[in-house]
């Protein structure tokens, strides 16, 4: 008996500090919502937007969806299973930026190629970047708005982090009932993340109106085809950036945020992401858009 009871404590404790997932369909179905939005966004580029614009917006919802029940299952397992501690934090934080070093990888591969074609113009193009017969974007009017956008948006989240770090704020719900101390701070706390969301919101909108008014599709030329590869490439790095700050930002309004444990740890992940998109935007708009003009 003794024995028994020896294996079954043995086998069934946890003997290390990580954190071993569940088994889940969440990220089959995120994967397979990735790869149906951008297959429905290259047909957009390619065709009308109208033809598909029904698949997109369905795709769309699809993935906001899936990227939110993925957070779901994240702040469900820190709250039911308590299994954050300062190992998986730290799991978290060099998985994070991990994946800040492949998306860099990945912009460098498209900067490459930009680079490759637009240093040295093929003859095929008549040896001209902008090749012949594509007229470019000013850079100074749609661009430059949502370079300010943008630019101010990483502002407004930096006072959200900050004020979320470094002010001695707390609420609780009482019978359905709000109360805080330090309201002001709280309001401008709400104001900053709202405003950070609207902010690219905005960004995004206006980059899709840049695209269905553009004089050249991603099919004209190696230039369409970089400039919608890194300009479309950027902008769904926009949508997951806004996603996680929407979910964020709902479950501070639940009142289901702890400004101390794993909440604060998502929320400098997701501004360490917002920053890095927001790098990659003056990237893109130094060289994609004003070197090209």
């Amino acid at each position: 008996m003794l024995t028994n009871c020896m294996n079954y404590y043995f086998f069934n404790k946890k003997h290390h500090l990580f954190h071993l997932v569940n088994p889940s369909a969440v990220p089959i179905a995120l994967s397979l919502s990735i790869f149906l939005f951008v297959n429905v966004l290259v047909d957009s580029l390619y065709y009308s937007f109208d033809s598909v614009s029904s698949f997109f917006f369905v795709s769309l919802l699809l993935l906001i969806l899936c990227i939110n029940l993925w957070f779901y299952r994240l702040f469900k397992e820190y709250s039911l299973l308590s299994v954050m501690n300062a190992t998986v934090e730290r799991n978290y934080v060099v998985g994070m930026l991990l994946f800040v070093c492949s998306e860099v990888c990945l912009f460098a591969a498209v900067f490459w190629s930009f680079f490759n074609s637009s240093l040295s113009p093929s003859i095929f193009i008549g040896a001209l970047w902008p090749p012949v017969g594509i007229a470019s974007i000013n850079p100074f009017k749609i661009p430059m708005l949502n370079t300010l956008l943008l630019l101010t948006s990483g502002a407004t989240a930096n006072n959200f982090y900050y004020l979320l770090r470094y002010t001695s704020v707390r609420y609780s719900f009482i019978h359905n009932n709000f109360y805080a101390s330090f309201f002001d701070q709280w309001q401008t706390l709400y104001g900053s993340l709202f405003s950070t969301i609207i902010l690219g919101s905005l960004f995004m909108s206006i980059q899709a109106f840049e695209y269905l008014h553009s004089l050249f599709t991603i099919s004209d030329s190696i230039y369409g085809s970089c400039f919608f590869m890194a300009t479309g490439l950027h902008g769904l790095h926009v949508f997951l950036g806004l996603t996680v700050l929407f979910f964020i930002f709902i479950r501070l309004l639940c009142g289901d945020y702890d400004v101390t444990q794993f909440h604060t740890l998502l929320t400098t992940c997701a501004l360490i992401y917002w920053h890095f998109v927001d790098v990659v935007w003056l990237f893109l708009f130094i060289f994609v858009y004003i070197w090209a003009f």
